[in-house]
């Protein structure tokens, strides 16, 4: 009986590609889980968020594309990621750096923070199979941010090391600000003279979500983009669940900042 329990747990999961690593962590280990959940005596949703739990605190395998495919552009979020970082989109087979790294900031940064009762809704959502768009949109924007944060490091390191979080967030304004604003590279300078602190930026991921709508010109690659900047919150207008909190993205930066400045 048990054993069915965290089975159909699992099947639940498998509905979600999301969610494809950590069904993998409980079917791996589903006859020592089946042990466990025999001795929880609560009510079924208790187990539910037992058995997340325990997955949460495990690595996860990889990052794959559909972690970034937010909303009905499916196809920016590949081209995008293709150019920054090689590999193809096509077959998920991106090059995507720092994936062990990437993913402990996930588990820690997105799935402890959650509360218990917004748990047991997102997984009363996962057991119906109905997805929802908002958590999910939030759980998306993660990786994006994750990824330009540890991108944020990499390209000033010195003063993202050393000035703290109040100068990660307004420097991360101001570049989101440049990319918007298509001036971040500068389109009509081929040499480069004008770009933003003299190209500093141009080979960051920050340049390939600009880049991309200049060499396109896209409307919709474009729409892509401001939604995702959107996303993040960094003004901290908006309350929604589909959008990151200062909780968030200070806890990224505080575990980018662990592994990027230990030299």
């Amino acid at each position: 009986m048990s054993k069915q329990i965290v089975q159909d747990f699992i099947n639940a999961l498998r509905e979600f590609p999301e969610y494809d690593e950590v069904a993998d962590i409980l079917q791996s280990d589903i006859v020592y889980l089946a042990k466990q959940v025999a001795r929880i005596t609560g009510e079924i949703h208790e187990i539910h968020i037992f058995l997340f739990q325990y997955a949460a605190s495990k690595p996860h395998i990889s990052v794959n594309l559909d972690k970034f495919k937010i909303g009905q552009d499916k196809a920016s979020p590949g081209s995008i990621l293709e150019d920054a970082y090689g590999g193809t989109s096509e077959n998920d087979n991106i090059n995507f750096p720092f994936q062990a790294e990437v993913v402990k900031i996930v588990r820690y940064c997105y799935f402890h923070t959650y509360q218990i009762d917004e748990l047991v809704h997102f997984l009363n959502c996962v057991l119906s199979k109905k997805t929802d768009p908002e958590r999910m949109s939030r759980y998306k924007s993660l990786y994006w941010f994750i990824y330009l944060t540890i991108d944020f490091f990499k390209y000033d390191k010195k003063s993202a090391c050393t000035k703290g979080f109040d100068y990660f967030e307004n420097q991360m304004k101001v570049l989101f600000s440049h990319i918007i604003n298509g001036t971040l590279i500068s389109p009509d300078d081929p040499l480069g003279k004008n770009d933003f602190k003299g190209g500093k930026w141009n080979d960051s991921l920050f340049a390939f979500l600009q880049s991309e709508i200049e060499i396109t010109g896209e409307k919709d690659r474009k729409k892509f983009v401001r939604s995702l900047i959107r996303k993040f919150n960094m003004d901290e207008k908006s309350q929604s669940i589909r959008y990151l909190t200062n909780k968030h993205r200070k806890c990224i930066f505080e575990q980018v900042q662990k592994f990027m400045c230990t030299d």
